[in-house]
């Protein structure tokens, strides 16, 4: 009997042997794999931070390019966007201001959308009535719809 216990004994610490190593072993190899996704992970996260910097360096380029190609300062620009935002009419959402500098005037354009009509005109009448402006464009075709509508109007800016 006391030979029966001792290789119950033995087998058992054997089979606890075998399931240590074994655990270890997994233990290891998901350390490893962790630590290598982890690795894979930062890498990407690196690339991502340089593509958006890159980007980053390409839109200022680009912004420093329009400037030089359209000979407009920066207080030129903030005078004509704060003009745009000051004219908008109630119920006017402004999504985008154009500006383009000829040889002797600035193109503006503003495109967004008019909860109706009424707010549309009311847009086109304020601009017309504006010393600073001449030319206001809006096309008819803005007026085809009732509700939400798209709109892009164009004019010309005079600085006083």
């Amino acid at each position: 009997m006391i030979g029966f216990v001792s290789k119950l004994v033995f087998a058992l610490m054997v089979i606890s042997f075998v399931w240590l190593v074994m655990e270890g072993t997994l233990y290891y190899i998901i350390n490893l794999e962790k630590d290598i996704l982890s690795e894979e992970v930062e890498d990407q996260n690196q690339k991502e931070k340089n593509d958006l910097i890159n980007e980053y360096k390409e839109l200022l380029r680009d912004v420093k390019n329009s400037s030089e190609l359209f000979n407009l300062d920066l207080e030129s620009r903030v005078e004509i966007i704060d003009f745009v935002f000051t004219a908008k009419t109630p119920r006017v959402f402004i999504n985008s201001v154009s500006i383009e500098k000829g040889e002797t005037v600035t193109f503006v354009g503003i495109g967004g959308i008019a909860d109706n009509r009424e707010s549309l005109s009311n847009l086109k009448d304020t601009l017309d009535q504006s010393v600073e402006v001449e030319q206001v464009d809006l096309p008819v075709s803005s007026f085809t719809k009732t509700f939400d509508i798209p709109f892009t109007i164009t004019f010309i800016y005079k600085y006083e």
